[in-house]
């Protein structure tokens, strides 16, 4: 079925929205993928809107939030043989206040699904929400593709020598060749060096540092002992804090980057995949059997609910489930 997009999020601004376009809306909504489409398609309706009153950044990201996360269907019960969505009287509510207030999103930098974005004098911070992915562009036009739980600190404006940015969590970034400014990326462990490339990297607290090298060429370093290591395409390379040690080794990428288009890849151990699983649901897992952290899963899933997530953990790993609030306890004999 083709969709304009555009008419239907012009329709929505306008609170004229059928049920089942508000559903298609819900749906567009929970794609990541569509998130740089949804938020160009956003800033050509709201221009085509009446009013020119307009509202702070924080009443729009609000708005904006509200309707990310009531886009979601109700995880606190166990799955029945039907889904009910309670996206509507947010949906309505937002598009009546869109439409009074004339807002004004700020899109300038793709502000979608962002927690919030504090300016100082010379520096900004983005942080993704828990459970949501972000698409940030950065002062040069480089782009950042940040994972649940990610916070990017980055200047107004990059100097004349270098574009520096601060890393905790993870992103996929597509840098702007510069070859008079190097990009650096610092992380709490490892500072790394590009000057136009595409990269999966990895820098979550308390985990280890991860970047996976798709195209062009990157220089990581440690912050303590400053040793050098040259990555090229289909190269990975870990960094043990303990230690003070690089690894590097030859990758397939796709299992590394595929976050980004919506598909969770959980390989490795439960509890491991379990950190990811509560990065990307915004909910948290408690292992009652510690036997069961050592069971090792390999699994993908696309676009899909936390339900049937935990049925795939409990038909591969014979565990049981239990869902309390935002909490899910899982039990079972180990491996």
């Amino acid at each position: 079925m083709n969709i304009n997009k555009e008419q239907l999020i012009l329709k929505y601004l306008n609170n004229q929205c059928s049920e089942t376009e508000l559903e298609i809306i819900s749906e567009l909504f929970k794609d990541v993928a569509n998130e740089k489409e949804l938020s160009e398609i956003f800033g050509r309706a709201l221009k085509k809107t009446e009013s020119h009153l307009e509202m702070t950044q924080e009443h729009n990201m609000e708005i904006w939030n509200r309707i990310k996360s009531e886009t979601k269907p109700d995880f606190k019960h166990k799955p029945s043989g039907s889904r009910k969505f309670h996206t509507y009287s947010w949906f309505r509510i937002a598009a009546s206040l869109l439409l009074l207030s004339g807002i004004t999103y700020l899109f300038v930098n793709n502000f979608v699904g962002s927690e919030y974005e504090k300016v100082t004098s010379t520096d900004i911070t983005v942080q993704s929400f828990l459970g949501n992915k972000k698409l940030l562009t950065l002062p040069d036009g480089s782009l950042a593709y940040m994972n649940s739980g990610t916070k990017i600190t980055y200047p107004t404006a990059f100097n004349e020598n270098m574009r520096k940015i601060e890393l905790v969590g993870e992103a996929f970034f597509e840098i702007v060749e510069d070859e008079n400014r190097p990009f650096i990326i610092e992380t709490s462990s490892v500072s790394t060096k590009v000057l136009g490339t595409s990269f999966n990297l990895s820098s979550y607290e308390n985990e280890p540092f991860e970047l996976t090298l798709v195209t062009g060429k990157v220089e990581v370093s440690s912050n303590q002992e400053k040793d050098i290591m040259t990555l090229f395409p289909n190269e990975q390379v870990l960094y043990n804090t303990d230690m003070g040690l690089f690894n590097k080794q030859k990758v397939d990428t796709k299992p590394f980057t595929a976050w980004k288009e919506g598909n969770l890849v959980l390989k490795g151990s439960l509890s491991d995949v379990t950190k990811k699983i509560e990065r990307w649901y915004n909910k948290k897992i408690v292992i009652k059997n510690k036997a069961l952290e050592k069971c090792i899963i390999d699994a993908s899933y696309k676009n899909q609910y936390l339900d049937n997530v935990l049925q795939g953990l409990a038909f591969l790993l014979d565990l049981e489930y239990t869902i309390e609030g935002d909490t899910i306890i899982l039990d079972g004999n180990g491996c």
